[in-house]
């Protein structure tokens, strides 16, 4: 039994050996072989047959050929190394989308932002004037646009028939029928791969506009890390939005024919996912109040604000204010 350096599961190697060109790749294996031919990465062997990455005078060939190399799992590189040393260079074309929001557009955004906050301390803007962000930087936030399969199985209660009673204004279910089915079907997401879990809880909470306006264009400054798409699949537990989205989906289908749902079980999968990798520009930064900090996003696309905030009571002032503008 051998770990996977990137997902980390074991792998029984008894059946074939303890060469890979003689076992058949799993999904993060694969992955790895598509990131190197898609990336062109340049390496070569050293002595001890693991992988080196400090000199890309040779094209890579996985698996290498020749005798005396070792093929095992222990001669790739770990994920930390592998992400590190694949990096967009400045200058090198990638999908990005392109930036409407300058920097002291969004730091306008940010202090206005700062000022409307309900229920926040008395001293909440004067201290971020005085201590907090006087410029703010631009990061390109890697996603995946992700298109896939889904199929499921699911069982539902129906009722076949809706009588009201006479005696009150609760409706009374007669007739309930279940129906056992499978349904498959197309879904789409968009997942943030950022390395940082802080960033990915934050920028889950905007909303994004659609595609159109996204160029392979050069990145004018290095990127943010980019997870591979199943471990940024995971870290945002998107088997659960799935299940949700095809739960959804699949009892809009039966209200069609059946007047009300019982209950509904749903169990599903996916497959044939088809990916691409989209940087996205935020002015990502953090401020300090009463010693602690707290992270905010500002999206240089469509100015959208979204971060983390103190609480206090505020002054009557503030409260007024607040009030005359929400109403302006």
């Amino acid at each position: 039994m051998i770990n996977c350096p990137i997902c980390r599961q074991e792998t029984n190697l008894s059946e074939y050996g303890n060469r890979i060109e003689n076992l058949t790749l799993n999904i993060p294996l694969s992955n790895i072989v598509e990131h190197f031919r898609a990336q062109e990465v340049q390496q070569v062997l050293n002595p001890q047959g693991a992988l080196d990455f400090r000199n890309r005078s040779a094209p890579l060939r996985f698996p290498p050929t020749g005798p005396g190399f070792d093929y095992s799992f222990l001669s790739l590189p770990q994920f930390g190394h592998l992400a590190s040393s694949n990096l967009p260079i400045p200058n090198q074309a990638v999908n990005i989308v392109p930036i409407k929001v300058g920097h002291t557009s969004a730091l306008k955004i940010f202090r206005q932002w700062i000022s409307q906050l309900w229920f926040a301390p008395s001293d909440l803007l004067e201290t971020v004037i005085s201590h907090g962000p006087s410029f703010l930087m631009i990061r390109y936030i890697p996603f995946y646009a992700l298109d896939y399969t889904v199929n499921s199985v699911y069982e539902a209660k129906i009722n076949e028939e809706l009588i009201v009673s006479k005696y009150g204004s609760f409706p009374q279910h007669q007739s309930k029928q279940t129906v056992k089915s499978s349904h498959c079907g197309l879904q789409s997401d968009l997942i943030c791969a950022s390395e940082s879990n802080q960033i990915c809880q934050i920028l889950d909470k905007f909303q994004y506009p659609d595609f159109d306006t996204i160029s392979s264009i050069n990145c004018p400054v290095i990127p943010d890390e980019a997870l591979p798409w199943f471990v940024a699949w995971k870290n945002m537990h998107m088997d659960k939005r799935m299940l949700v989205k095809e739960t959804e989906k699949i009892r809009e289908i039966l209200l069609q024919e059946a007047p009300s749902i019982d209950s509904l079980m749903v169990t599903c999968r996916f497959s044939n996912v088809v990916y691409k990798l989209i940087y996205f520009p935020f002015y990502v930064s953090t401020y300090q109040y009463a010693s602690e900090e707290y992270l905010f996003a500002v999206s240089a696309q469509t100015g959208q604000i979204i971060g983390g905030r103190p609480y206090g009571c505020g002054t009557v002032g503030g409260v007024v204010n607040k009030v005359k503008n929400w109403f302006l």
